[in-house]
């Protein structure tokens, strides 16, 4: 097989990859029919690793070589940006196309546009993205080549599992030299009805403002909450928002639930733009950077506005509540469990802390009433007695839809005055990074300091340090991540301030629903002038027993090599399975694991499941970095750069060595496979089901296509023997 294009054999998919990933083109994995053939789902293993694709494949009909399969291929090779979708790669082979995209969990915005819980300010987000999506591909500086799109409409705007939009379809697009992108260009016309710009469906001729055209009719969409071809026809959508517009009858047409959320001068600067995009002269239409500049002050005034909203309903809430001063202020659709609330509130009515805010603000979806989450609730309420926050979860309806949205706040209560209270908000406003824990806001009213975090739903690491099923890679992987944190808190070059942390432990390190670890507890730490942060500070001792540094401890003195030591606890906690902290008693972690280190004993206390899941290099590097944080003398510590390089190198090794110990796995399993062609290869545990199994199996035995691997490994639990069932399908 050879490509029409030169140096993309890396791109090259084989097709009996894509057919294993497609389960055969099934009719389970069809998605829907596209403009040049049919687009499936499916799951390929790339690189070790199992993707989520999108398989586009091209119909017979379209001749072999089609130039659109290439010029697909050529254009999403070449360009790389957020808001594009992703190439995994291609297959051109037995009479075969098929281009291979990475699967957007949503789907396209077609799906949504008319959509009305799809709430304004989303849609803003969406066009505003993809308008730099269009900026990036007509303008990047540093391409010789600019893009045409020409096939600009919402069924190619791809949402993933957060809606982040992702511009497709570009077997379209055409490419002209960078210096005479605003020169014509002629070529026979191509677009969708309803999309295209009439200019170049007439005369061929096609400029870069054809593709504002098209978009010009997708914010029409997205602001109406309508599509421009309905049950496959073309509604003429330019021709009535253009004479809406003219007319100032415009908010005739917006879809009133959408109409409720806008805010006057957002909407206007938004149908300004999208009115100048249809306009007849090419020449009167607006660059796409216009057009971003527009939809970026759009956006920014309807936060704003949003954020004011918010602050009134907040206003209002809590002088409800001053009102009340027994009983909190609550709204809820229904009696349902009314006196359940009212029953746990009134036990708690006479505490001096009753008056914080317990609902501030929820989304409001069509048709939908807040309500509270009773089990979140409870849980707030229970665990109050015994920590300095509580999470509590607010639930709106959607009755059209009948799902529930729900958003998690962490509060966090200081006394009055608190310098800790004013430490966390400076520190949190400033620090923005992935692995930090987010700021949502903070309120000092009335007796109250409350700091607002955005809730991480797993919670923090040391309810999962002991838990062996947290495997040594995601393990591996959160202390990358937080050693990143720290080295921007550190070092980052683009402050005039450093960081120390000073109370760094498994308590503090919080994860989301993927395991993504943020960093937070910053009520304790202090800032150092960048140009002298390896100096030392003097303060009063803090931080939390096990983890501070002795040296800090008993002189007062603390430097950035003070974070390092903490984290080394962390560090070791996380290789061996065991809490620095356990039933309130110090283990002396720091001890043991120095002593058992240099006495070369260190693997008598890692958790022998975990032991069993490290590779050997992997597991060095990680021990002698961790041991290297907790030396006595600060400065033979390593730096924070130094730990980060020496922890990726750690994760780099374990990620080889587990692709390698896959292949094997999988060689050996194929292996076994060819040696027993009828019966399948089967290893269980236990004898339960097994009747069952073979029952099933003997039915499948027969079929022609028995052959391919549909199991290779499933996860192995602690204690479990591990079950791998294959059988040819």
């Amino acid at each position: 097989m050879s490509s029409p294009i030169q140096d993309l054999d890396y791109l090259i998919i084989p097709l009996k990859d894509i057919l294993k990933a497609t389960n055969h083109f099934s009719n389970k994995n069809f998605i829907r029919q596209g403009g040049f053939g049919k687009i499936y789902k499916g799951k390929l293993l790339r690189s070790g690793e199992l993707i989520d694709i999108v398989a586009r494949r091209l119909d017979g009909k379209y001749d072999q070589g089609s130039k659109e399969f290439w010029t697909e291929v050529s254009m999403l090779s070449r360009l790389k940006h957020t808001n594009l979708v992703s190439l995994v790669g291609f297959c051109d082979e037995k009479n075969e196309k098929i281009v291979i995209n990475k699967y957007e969990a949503k789907g396209s915005l077609d799906h949504y546009v008319t959509d009305p819980t799809l709430r304004w300010t989303k849609r803003l987000e969406i066009c505003v993205k993809i308008s730099h999506a269009l900026s990036y591909i007509h303008y990047d500086v540093g391409r010789d080549f600019s893009v045409i799109h020409r096939n600009i409409k919402n069924s190619k705007i791809l949402l993933d599992d957060n809606y982040e939009p992702k511009l497709a379809g570009f077997e379209l697009s055409m490419t002209t030299v960078a210096s005479q992108r605003g020169r014509l260009c002629i070529d026979y016309p191509c677009g969708s009805t309803g999309y295209v710009d009439p200019t170049y469906a007439n005369t061929g001729s096609v400029t870069h403002k054809s593709d504002m055209y098209s978009f010009g009719i997708v914010l029409f969409e997205v602001l109406f909450g309508t599509k421009a071809i309905t049950d496959n026809r073309d509604i003429k959508l330019a021709k009535e928002a253009k004479s809406r517009y003219e007319n100032e009858q415009l908010e005739d047409l917006i879809n009133p639930y959408l109409r409720t959320q806008m805010a006057g001068e957002s909407l206007k600067i938004f149908s300004d733009i999208a009115y100048d995009c249809l306009k007849e002269c090419r020449v009167e239409r607006p660059s796409i950077r216009t057009v971003v500049m527009k939809l970026e002050k759009a956006l920014e005034i309807q936060r704003l506005q949003e954020k004011k909203a918010l602050k009134e309903e907040i206003a209002a809430t809590r002088e409800k509540l001053d009102k009340n001063e027994k009983t909190p202020f609550i709204i809820y659709p229904e009696s349902r469990s009314k006196s359940k609330i009212f029953q746990m509130l009134n036990q708690r009515s006479g505490k001096a802390d009753y008056r914080h805010v317990l609902q501030e603000k929820i989304n409001q979806l069509q048709g939908g009433n807040p309500i509270l989450d009773i089990r979140a609730f409870e849980r707030a309420f229970s665990d109050w007695k015994k920590a300095s926050c509580f999470e509590l979860s607010m639930t709106t309806l959607a009755s059209q839809r009948g799902r529930y949205v729900s958003i998690i706040l962490v509060v966090a209560l200081y006394d009055q005055g608190s310098k800790e209270f004013w430490t966390e908000v400076s520190m949190l406003s400033r620090l923005k990074h992935t692995n930090l824990v987010s700021l949502v806001g903070f309120c000092d009213e009335k007796n109250e300091k409350i700091v607002i975090n955005k809730y991480e739903a797993k919670g923090s690491l040391d309810h999962y340090v002991t838990d062996p099923t947290l495997r040594w890679t995601k393990r591996l992987e959160i202390c990358v991540k937080i050693s990143h944190a720290l080295s921007y808190i550190h070092y980052d070059v683009g402050r005039d301030f450093s960081v120390i942390h000073r109370n760094i432990k498994n308590s503090k390190i919080l994860l989301d629903d993927n395991y993504e670890p943020k960093l937070a507890g910053f009520e304790l730490s202090m800032t150092t002038v960048a140009s002298q942060r390896g100096r030392l500070c003097i303060d009063y001792p803090c931080g939390s027993t096990g983890y501070v540094d002795p040296t800090y401890a008993n002189t007062g003195s603390v430097t950035h090599k003070s974070d390092m030591y903490s984290f080394g606890i962390v560090l070791f906690e996380v290789l061996f399975g065991t809490k620095a902290i356990t039933d309130n008693r110090d283990i002396k972690l720091a001890k043991e694991a120095k002593s058992r280190y240099e006495n070369e004993q260190l693997e008598d206390l890692i958790n022998p499941y975990l032991r069993t899941q490290m590779a050997g290099e992997s597991l060095k590097i990680f021990s002698d970095i961790a041991y290297d944080c907790l030396k006595e003398c600060r400065v033979e510590r390593p730096s924070i750069r130094t730990v980060v390089m020496k922890l990726e190198k750690a994760l780099e090794i374990q990620r080889l060595q587990e692709k390698k110990a896959l292949k094997e796995e999988i060689a050996a399993t194929r292996e076994k496979l060819d040696k027993n062609e009828k019966t399948p290869f089967i290893i269980y545990p236990e004898s339960r089901s097994k009747s069952k199994i073979f029952q099933m199996l003997n039915q499948r035995s027969g079929k022609a296509d028995y052959r391919h691997v549909l199991q290779e490994k499933i996860n192995q639990l602690q204690g479990g023997n591990p079950v791998r069932l294959f059988f040819r399908y």
